[in-house]
């Protein structure tokens, strides 16, 4: 799997109350917060 996609696992889980979703493409970080 891609690191990117397990942190994003990890902070998902982590934010309590908000989804929180960190995709990692191309060495960019890009955080999406879906409201």
């Amino acid at each position: 799997m891609v690191p990117g996609i397990q942190a994003a696992t990890s902070l998902d889980r982590l934010a309590s109350g908000r989804t929180l979703h960190l995709h990692r493409i191309s060495g960019v970080t890009v955080l999406i917060l879906p409201g």
